[in-house]
């Protein structure tokens, strides 16, 4: 008990110290909470604007390059930014920093996939496009590799971007009523 007190106590100072050191004004308040938020799950507001563009590349989703703060598609990229360094740690972070290191040329993504170093990553790279379209990723064990892996639920499956792709509602999930599939569409 003492433990979860001090442990409380400890992350109310850690908060009040983002505050004073992200917050000049009232109108700060919302991105310095985000910011506190993001690092007290390990997640960087650097490595989630990274994250994004290099989702939209990979994806092709261009909405993944403009979302809504406070959006559920905001809280869905963060859980998945953070569900993903967790998991994959520095394979994943590798990604992201040659990613990084390439944002400025012209074409960060074909400088991305020509890199020699990207073959290391590649795997990654197909995390992440799994994410987004199935919310799902697989985690490979030392007698299951590739698509033999298991899939792990990242817990957003109805929202996955493969559904309005095929113009399918996701398995087992529709906000049509009973029956809907008696008619003709």
């Amino acid at each position: 008990m003492r433990d979860d007190q001090e442990a409380l106590i400890e992350n109310t100072r850690d908060f009040q110290m983002d505050m004073r050191r992200e917050t000049s004004t009232r109108r700060d308040l919302p991105v310095a909470v985000a910011a506190h938020v993001m690092r007290v799950k390990g997640v960087t507001m650097d490595e989630f604007k990274t994250f994004m563009a290099l989702s939209q590349a990979l994806t092709g989703i261009t909405t993944l390059a403009t979302i809504e703060p406070k959006s559920l598609t905001e809280t869905i990229a963060k859980d998945y930014l953070h569900r993903l360094k967790e998991q994959f740690g520095s394979d994943f972070m590798a990604l992201l920093t040659l990613y990084d290191a390439r944002s400025g040329t012209p074409d960060p993504l074909a400088a991305l996939l020509s890199d020699p170093s990207f073959k290391d990553v590649e795997s990654m790279a197909k995390q992440i496009v799994n994410v987004w379209l199935l919310s799902q990723y697989r985690v490979e064990t030392p007698t299951q590799k590739g698509d033999a892996a298991p899939a792990v639920d990242a817990g957003y499956f109805e929202k996955g971007y493969i559904w309005p792709a095929i113009k399918a509602h996701p398995i087992g999930f529709s906000h049509s009523g009973h029956g809907y599939w008696t008619r003709k569409p």
